[in-house]
């Protein structure tokens, strides 16, 4: 499995992607995509993890600017302290999701793997 880790954080910080992460999706099907997802990038699922995603939002083969759209809604809808996990296969998805996440302030990770781009956004 290919995988570049491309790792920012809002502060420029360069971090690489989550060991282990844990899922509080209430979709069911959604936490069957986010485990295959997770598991091409060698993350591990556990129940207790310090990561813990609360929403998914799946941007693969959607055009630019759906990706970015799609998760500023789904952010509002997120406590503070909570994390979105985030996949999209657009390129121009690594360049608008950084951008936006560096304006306001908010946590990001960042990584592409399998030709998919990865970013777990904490609020």
């Amino acid at each position: 499995m290919q995988q570049t880790n491309h790792s920012t954080q809002s502060n420029s910080t360069a971090v690489s992607c989550p060991a282990f992460v844990s899922l509080k999706l209430a979709d069911a099907s959604q936490t069957k995509t986010v485990s295959k997802l997770l598991q091409t990038c060698n993350i591990e699922l556990v129940d207790d993890a310090s990561i813990s995603i609360d929403i998914f939002v799946d941007g693969r083969n959607l055009a630019c600017p759906q990706p970015l759209l799609k998760t500023k809604i789904k952010l509002q809808d997120l406590r503070t302290g909570a994390y979105l996990y985030m996949v999209a296969t657009d390129s121009n998805s690594m360049h608008d999701i950084v951008a936006f996440a560096k304006q306001k302030k908010l946590n990001l990770l960042n990584w592409q793997g399998n030709n998919v781009y990865h970013f777990l956004i904490k609020t």
